[in-house]
């Protein structure tokens, strides 16, 4: 199989199907998302550390540990010793609630995650998930863990189990599908002897059970430019959408064709499939957006960064609120429910995107950073406490464990992941950045003639070459250009970097996740060692942030702390570390997560750190991840099973552990207990 991309490239972060799924929900603002005041008043506290563990302010990114902090109008008023913060709060207010830390227990700066994908994760949040991450709680430690783990074994069979198991997708639906994503052919283990068991088709799927030979099957793998389906769902695609579609008329072509095997590649063929595909409920799609922001409260996120925004005319009467995706994200974060701040990538695929999409829609960059009071719609180009705009986010190319990353050398796999030396692949540009053309060299000059800073997807180590090329070429360069993923580095790249002050943001589970799989079947050691160059980056005086891509990896910033830390190749322990000398402090772990994230996403000003002025965003944990002892069984997964006992943004809680009631409630609960 050999990839094409007519309409520029995607990855499972930005893709075009999450868009087209939007675009058919047709959901009004009201229904989405009643209006809410937002919350202006938080409560005025003292915290002190009356136990073994920290108050960690992370003042000017050092290791600053206190006695005592003073929260007054939502923002650290005082931070030091117990005295001196007492007498500043009194001066200030009659009435605060005390906290107390006791035995362990740990403040830390609101846990931040700089690039992640809120609306397409929620989207396939109502889909089964058939990815190797566990999704059922857990008990470890006396802590729900949630999906930050690996499951031991993980088959083409088992998922096909797992996806029927589930059920219909809805059950209303007169073809009662079965929808699945995620399913990650890379990470299966070899458990089974039979070497067909890796591949997915229509045979593969109508054999394994009556129901899904007789019900349409649809299955997105995790990289998103592959989905399989069955002979039902190929036959209700053939008999039901629309032929006037061009894109629908050739894909009934090639699904009419006697060796069809219910394999479909790519956006030019995945979309047109889409329009007979069933759509998730209001009720549905409003849960899992509750949920996604309920599962990072739970971790200890207090801000999120959406890489991957659409820029779009205002909504009015009548037009789709997702499809003003900047307004439904801006009344997201200033609604009183939401218990994380919300900044985002305005994304273009194209330098005509770039002037019809946001410069003609009058889209404007931070000019500075200050602060603006809440309106009824988002106001272009400002910033607020709870939202923000500030990049222009471009792609580059692919997925490398999607094999479509751009490298310089071929593959050493096919696209079953079996081992081909010879295989000529080396993943596909984008069409903007092909290497005989000048596309993304235009786009990116433009963007910075414009005074946006960019986030630059490149994956490959080719991509990275032609992204760096393009910086380095462009008129005005920007302090905080950011390359994401940055996968496939080396010390001249690094150098460059540094040079224009570019920093990359790691999808550190690269080396936990896939770290096996790039070593010993799709990369080789020598490559594969070059991953994710955390420490190299940072010894060139460049801050780094590590992020999940959500939903690539499950949203966890204590999870990226120990991967980032360890390094340790999870689908397969034994096989030890990827790359020693990549290895990060705990220190510049926790940075990755807290004040260098925020500066990733332009908010290092409001949050990131305890320090006076800056917003009370914080999270106690029942351990200092800075000084605890690791596991003994698994010390590479020590830091995402500290329990979270309470996480507050804006000096609210949102979250308390094993509260299961509303926020509102949840805050009374909490001040019954920790005062």
């Amino acid at each position: 199989m050999t990839h094409k991309h007519h309409h520029g490239l995607n990855c499972s972060c930005c893709s075009p199907l999450s868009k087209a799924l939007i675009s058919r929900l047709n959901l009004s603002a009201k229904a989405l998302h009643p209006k809410q005041n937002i919350t202006t008043t938080g409560q005025n506290l003292l915290i002190l550390n009356c136990g073994k563990g920290a108050i960690q302010t992370l003042k000017n990114g050092e290791d600053t540990d206190v006695k005592a902090l003073a929260v007054f109008n939502n923002k650290i008023l005082a931070a030091g010793d117990k005295a001196e913060v007492t007498k500043a709060l009194d001066a200030q207010c009659s009435q605060y609630t005390t906290i107390k830390l006791t035995d362990h227990q740990t403040i830390l700066p609101g846990l931040i995650e700089p690039h992640l994908h809120i609306v397409p994760a929620a989207i396939f949040n109502t889909w089964t998930d058939l990815s190797r991450f566990i999704t059922q709680p857990q008990k470890i430690n006396n802590q729900n863990v949630l999906g930050q783990t690996l499951k031991d074994t993980y088959t083409r069979n088992e998922q096909f189990q797992v996806l029927l198991d589930k059920g219909f997708y809805c059950d209303n639906n007169p073809n009662q599908w079965y929808l699945g994503a995620g399913i990650d052919p890379s990470l299966f283990t070899a458990s089974e002897d039979d070497p067909q068991v890796k591949i997915i088709n229509k045979e593969s799927i109508d054999k394994f059970n009556d129901k899904f030979s007789s019900h349409p099957v649809f299955i997105l793998n995790a990289s998103m430019h592959i989905a399989y389906v069955n002979s039902k769902a190929i036959e209700i695609f053939l008999n039901t959408a629309d032929d006037s579609d061009p894109g629908v008329a050739a894909l009934k072509a090639i699904l009419s064709e006697p060796d069809c095997n219910g394999q479909i590649f790519e956006m030019t063929q995945i979309l047109p499939f889409s329009t007979v595909l069933p759509l998730p409920s209001l009720d549905s799609f409003k849960t899992e957006i509750k949920t996604y922001f309920d599962v990072a409260s739970s971790r200890g996120v207090t801000s999120v960064f959406d890489a991957g925004v659409e820029p779009a005319e205002e909504s009015s009467n009548g037009v789709p609120a997702l499809a003003n995706m900047p307004n439904y994200l801006y009344q997201l974060a200033k609604n009183n429910e939401t218990p994380v701040r919300i900044g985002g990538a305005l994304v273009v695929e194209s330098l005509n995107d770039f002037e019809t999409k946001v410069k003609d829609r009058n889209y404007k960059p931070i000019d500075s950073i200050k602060t603006q009071p809440a309106s009824e719609s988002y106001i272009k180009g400002a910033r607020y406490p709870f939202f923000s705009l500030p990049y222009i986010k471009i792609m580059s190319d692919g997925s490398n464990q999607g094999l479509t990353g751009y490298q310089s050398k071929p593959y050493l796999c096919g696209d079953d992941y079996e081992r081909y030396p010879m295989q000529p692949t080396r993943g596909t540009p984008n069409y903007c950045c092909s290497p005989t053309s000048t596309d993304l060299n235009e786009l990116v000059d433009q963007v910075s003639l414009s005074d946006w800073p960019m986030m630059i997807h490149a994956n490959g180590d080719d991509a990275i070459e032609i992204t760096l090329n393009a910086l380095e070429n462009a008129s005005n360069h920007s302090k905080r250009n950011r390359i994401e993923h940055a996968s496939l580095l080396n010390a001249d790249k690094i150098k460059r970097m540094a040079t224009l002050n570019i920093s990359p943001s790691f999808l550190i589970g690269h080396v936990g996740y896939w770290g096996h799989s790039f070593k010993n079947t799709i990369f080789g050691e020598d490559r594969a060692n070059l991953l994710d160059l955390c420490r190299s980056a940072l010894n060139s005086n460049i801050k780094i942030s590590l992020h999940s891509d959500n939903a690539v990896t499950p949203m966890g910033p204590l999870r990226m702390m120990d991967q980032a830390v360890h390094r340790v190749m999870e689908a397969d322990p034994k096989a030890g570390v990827l790359n020693e000398n990549e290895k990060i402090s705990r220190l510049d772990a926790l940075k990755s997560v807290t004040i260098d994230a925020a500066a990733h996403c332009c908010v290092e000003d409001l949050v990131g750190s305890l320090e006076v002025g800056k917003y009370a965003d914080f999270v106690i944990l029942e351990n200092n991840p800075l000084s605890m002892k690791l596991d003994e069984n698994k010390p590479y997964e020590t830091f995402r099973n500290i329990k979270v006992i309470s996480t507050w943004k804006n000096a609210t809680c949102y979250y308390h552990f094993m509260q299961t009631e509303t926020h509102n409630q949840a805050k009374q609960e909490n001040e019954a207990e920790l005062v």
